[in-house]
């Protein structure tokens, strides 16, 4: 996702866009985008900041509502194992 160029001595040189492309993938990734969709992002970036052009956001609705269904099953197992420490906290102060 980042290019670089080596020099004589094997340095790594990075175009002068380096930075804001490094920012647009941390943006994605603390969205929780996995690295593979984020690649395949990359060139939709509209402008300078994060802004994605109109035809990837059906792309990012599917993500979004992924994400959505992950929180719901995890609510849903944090509820369970929350229920399943209170009857067993109270069997063991029956006892």
């Amino acid at each position: 996702m980042l290019t670089s160029h080596r020099s004589e001595g094997g340095h790594r040189h990075y175009d002068p866009e380096a930075p804001a492309t490094v920012a647009r993938i941390r943006t994605l990734l603390a969205a929780g985008l996995p690295t593979k969709v984020i690649r395949e992002l990359m060139p939709c970036f509209a402008g300078d900041g994060t802004e994605l052009q109109a035809c990837v956001l059906d792309h990012l609705r599917t993500q979004y509502a992924e994400l959505d269904a992950r929180i719901a099953d995890l609510t849903q197992a944090r509820t369970a194992l929350g229920d399943i420490l209170e009857v067993s906290t109270r069997a063991l102060t029956r006892v």
